[in-house]
């Protein structure tokens, strides 16, 4: 036995005997002697607690426990307590995957790091002081430590030899925490989140990549002093000081990153935070105001600064600005925007405005002629003013206040005065005015936010690209902009505009090809009506059609209509095919704009050939093709082809020659039948048609349902979904597979409802023949067939391609008729479709060889069950509901779990049985069992 769950039923069974398990499952109420378990599981290698009744006093982890279990690698102790009183460090085991755990005393952090530090990653404790010298020998570390609120002190010298992080987290505290001692030689990075602050020193490397310290608040005699560091990447300090410390920091010299917030403190940044700094030679951030004086001689220290965050910059101070020559991103709040001064300095290409209200941008800030970047942060602005004078202005990023009222009606024609233009980002997308204007600018690049809808954002911005570039009127494509906007999803798109229609078909933009093609197929059909083909029309091909240029001279010469190299005067319909080009040509009040489909209805309907015309005889004919073309012979499905050349495509005939189409190997076959099926059915039919992608070969391989699913299932999106649900409906009638895709789907549509009535035995619903994968489990070995058990996402489905599988049980079929038998084996289910629940009429029920590992709860309403089969599953532990079916007469537990990566049923295996309470209450119960 390798796992074993310890709970109060089996508890005295267990302690009773010696167990060789090595992991434990620890689930008890009742409280266990650590020794007396440890003479139980003497191998223990794993041990695992839960800890689920919060009413319950937390264990705790004391001496006993860790020397009665002396091979423990793995602890997971959930939220214990841990004591290391009377231990050394030796007699911990050497645990290398330790999670959990709260160690009841600060104290004992020191013995634990020194025997399990380098597979230690967060450590909670509970109250005292944290303790860690060097004599504990900590070589390496990248340490959390979350700090329970009765922590009051920080004693910590750390003396490892190689650079490692230290992050320090105490949400809440009783008192302000004081750092006694905190000496470190080689910590890189170095994280203090307080919740209160008392007396902190640090003695820090010389240089540090990080250095973050932060508290809520801080003590009466709270106080910061950092010895020895004079170098860091980036250092961030929050620290709400009423009384600010005298020299925080007498070493520091250079920092690449600054951040300095004194919230409580009163009045400006005091200047022994700042004179002692030499250089900040990337960003420096300060929250708070500082004098202008030790503001500009800072700033002319920092001549290699670049970017500045100040929010709290004051009109009069932005001159010292001046003194950062490479100073070029700026970011402030609107007091600061009103001087003067802001068009002088030149060296400012890129500027962040927070919080701007009013009717338009500070005047100085629009006359700022070098800028090149603008970002509106908070931005409640009705107007932004006349902005000719940013000649340079390159990109424009506006975060609306989504609650201000002006905000929203925001008027983006001035930005039409911007030659260059080029970068648009608004966040969120406002839900009043919208920046129609802006469909003016072809070369701008748009990136819009919409609440909620970041896909469709990434699909608006392509879309708005298309419509911008293109050579429709603005009225056109602010009116397409509205109507793509609406769409909260890209498949509700419809639209009538054939100009918009166009438009996307020449982009060949994938997202909206399917509703463009159908837009397109309603437009040609009343267009037809209002103004049919005659002796007096003429036709154009825009794009690739269907129809060979030969059989369209055939058709033209026979039916008397006249065919035009070119979109001149005499056009009076325009056909559009496959990637039409120069759309804008196309005029819709002139030309009569039809499709490939439409084309083809009008045809047949000129003149119809003998199998469309509806007859006592054709419709024999018809049943003969179509018994030809549904047989497995491939030369009868020739002989059929042969007769359709002669005799013209029934409507019925469609789906059987696509079927043909897709799954031939016979190359000439295949062409023959595309040419038969050009102008027949919609847009989409015909792009399908057109698809090279094939359903034979690896499709019938050992992947079996899995690669038709896959491969199908990736055509959604070109053919359409009707279009595929009704060729998996085709081909399962072949091949006796292929439903996956047609069972999962949620739509009650005639074609899912045709397919489960022929899953339908007697009364009996055989699943299972209709979800495919029977036939690996059929015909596999033994071999093949564990390894389906054991990993199905592999070996049945080709490595998960089918993803989790959901497959509702139709609602209507058991009020249509009596279901008693639901065979679900083998369907690759992780769990109970939904729907089940409404087959209570339910005597039998099969579910072996899926991947379940639990049961729901709704499976009691099957309260006329007498048979189920749960062999060949996943389960964990036995699933409770099964103790709710009374009528229950027999159950197969046979192979119910899972088997082990490398073991057999036979050896290193866990069989799943049925508890003894099962078996009293249910004393005529067969049970089926390893």
């Amino acid at each position: 036995m390798s796992d074993v769950v310890l709970n109060d039923d089996n508890l005295n069974e267990l302690l009773s005997k010696e167990n060789s398990a090595r992991s434990l499952y620890y689930d008890c109420q009742a409280k266990v002697d650590w020794c007396a378990l440890g003479r139980a599981f003497p191998k223990l290698t794993q041990f695992d607690i839960n800890h689920w009744d919060n009413e319950i006093p937390r264990r705790i982890l004391d001496a006993s426990f860790f020397l009665a279990f002396p091979y423990l690698t793995k602890l997971n102790a959930g939220d214990w307590l841990m004591d290391f009183r009377g231990l050394k460090s030796k007699q911990i085991p050497f645990i290398n995957d330790w999670r959990g755990g709260v160690l009841a005393r600060g104290e004992d952090l020191g013995i634990m790091l020194s025997r399990c530090g380098e597979h230690i990653k967060t450590v909670v404790i509970d109250a005292g002081t944290v303790t860690l010298t060097a004599k504990h020998k900590v070589k390496a570390f990248n340490l959390t430590l979350e700090l329970g609120k009765e922590v009051t002190a920080l004693d910590i010298e750390l003396g490892s030899e190689k650079p490692g992080a230290f992050y320090i987290k105490q949400k809440r505290a009783a008192a302000p925490l004081n750092v006694v001692n905190f000496i470190a030689h080689q910590v890189e990075y170095l994280q203090l989140s307080l919740d209160k602050l008392g007396r902190c020193k640090l003695a820090l490397p010389e240089r540090m990549k990080q250095l973050d310290i932060s508290a809520r608040s801080c003590g009466d005699d709270a106080e910061l002093l950092l010895h020895r560091l004079a170098e860091a990447d980036d250092i961030e300090l929050d620290l709400p000081f009423k009384q600010s410390p005298s020299q925080p920091y007498p070493d520091l010299k250079r920092v690449i990153n600054f951040s300095l917030s004194l919230p409580k403190h009163a009045g400006p940044i005091p200047a022994q935070w700042l004179d002692g700094i030499e250089s900040v030679s990337n960003r420096l951030q300060l929250h708070q105001p500082v004098d202008y004086p030790g503001f500009s001689a800072l700033l002319q220290r920092c001549n290699l600064l670049r970017r500045a965050s100040l929010p709290a910059l004051e009109a009069e101070s932005v001159e010292a600005l001046s003194g950062a020559t490479n100073l070029s991103q700026v970011e402030i709040l609107p007091v600061a925007a009103e001087s003067a001064l802001w068009p002088k300095l030149s060296q400012v290409k890129r500027l962040t405005l927070v919080g701007m209200e009013g009717a338009a941008l500070p005047q100085p800030i629009r006359q700022m002629t070098q800028l090149e970047e603008l970002e509106l942060k908070d931005c409640r602005l009705s107007g932004l003013g006349d902005l000719s004078a940013m000649t340079a202005l390159a990109e424009l990023s506006i975060e609306v206040n989504p609650k201000s009222e002006p905000a929203k009606a925001l008027c983006y024609q001035p930005l039409l005065s911007l030659p260059k233009l080029r970068q648009f980002y608004l966040a969120p997308h406002p839900e009043g005015a919208a920046p129609l204007a802006l469909l003016q600018l072809p070369e701008l690049r748009w990136r819009l936010d919409i609440p909620k809808r970041s896909r469709r954002s990434e699909q608006l911005m392509e879309e708005v690209g298309i419509l911008a570039r293109s050579l429709l009127t603005l009225e056109e494509k602010q009116r397409g902009y509205r109507a793509l906007y609406d769409c909260a999803k890209v498949k509700e798109f419809v639209s009538e505009d054939i100009r918009l229609i166009l438009t996307f078909l020449e982009k060949q933009y994938k997202p909206l090809n399917g509703a463009c093609l159908q837009g397109l197929e309603r437009h040609g059909a009343n267009a037809l009506e209002q103004t049919s083909i005659d002796h007096h029309s003429c036709l154009f091909i825009c794009g690739k059609s269907g129809f060979k240029a030969a059989e369209l001279n055939a058709k033209a010469k026979e039916l008397g209509f006249s065919l035009a190299k070119t979109l001149d005067d005499s056009v009076t319909h325009v056909v559009v095919g496959k990637k039409p080009t120069y759309v804008h040509r196309i005029d819709p009040a002139r030309h009569v704009i039809i499709d490939d489909g439409a084309l083809g209805a009008w045809l047949r309907q000129a003149k119809p050939e003998m199998l469309q015309q509806q007859d006592e005889g054709t419709l024999a004919m018809v049943d003969n093709v179509l018994a030809m073309l549904r047989s497995p012979d491939t030369s009868a499905h020739k002989v059929a082809a042969q007769m359709l050349e002669q005799c013209g495509v029934a409507p019925t005939l469609r789906m059987p020659l696509f079927y043909v189409l897709k799954t031939t190997k016979d190359k000439a076959l295949r062409e023959q039948v595309r040419s038969l099926l050009r102008g027949q059915g919609d847009g989409l039919f015909q792009q399908a048609i057109g698809d090279t992608v094939l359903f034979y070969g690896d499709v019938d391989s050992d992947s079996g349902e899995s690669e038709f699913y896959k491969r199908l299932k990736r055509r959604v999106k070109h053919w359409g979904i009707e279009l595929c649900l009704e060729f998996a409906w085709e081909y399962f009638q072949h091949q006796g597979d292929g439903l996956l895709l047609l069972l999962e789907h949620k739509e009650d549509t005639p074609q899912r409802r045709e397919a489960i009535l022929s899953l339908v035995e007697g009364d009996c619903l055989n699943w299972r023949r209709g979800a495919g994968f029977y036939k690996l489990v059929e015909q596999g070995n033994d071999k093949q067939r564990m390894d389906y058990h054991r990993s199905p996402d592999i070996f049945l489905v080709d490595r998960g391609c089918i993803g989790t599988l959901k497959a509702p049980l139709p609602e209507w079929l058991p009020q249509q008729q009596v279901i008693r038998e639901l065979n679900m084996g083998n369907c690759y289910l992780g769990q109970l479709p939904k729907g089940i629940e409404h087959y209570s009429e339910l005597t039998k029920l099969n579910l072996s060889f899926n991947h379940i590992e639990e049961l729901p709860s709704k499976l009691a309403k099957l309260k006329q069950l007498q048979e189920l089969d749960l062999s060949y599953n996943h389960f964990y532990e036995f699933p409770e509901v099964i103790m709710k079916l009374k009528s229950l007469k027999k159950l197969d537990l046979r192979c119910a779990t899972r088997p082990s990566t490398f073991g057999t049923y036979q050896e290193d295996y866990e069989p799943l049985r049925a508890p003894e309470a099962l078996r009293k209450a249910m004393p005529d119960l067969e049970i089926l069992e390893d």
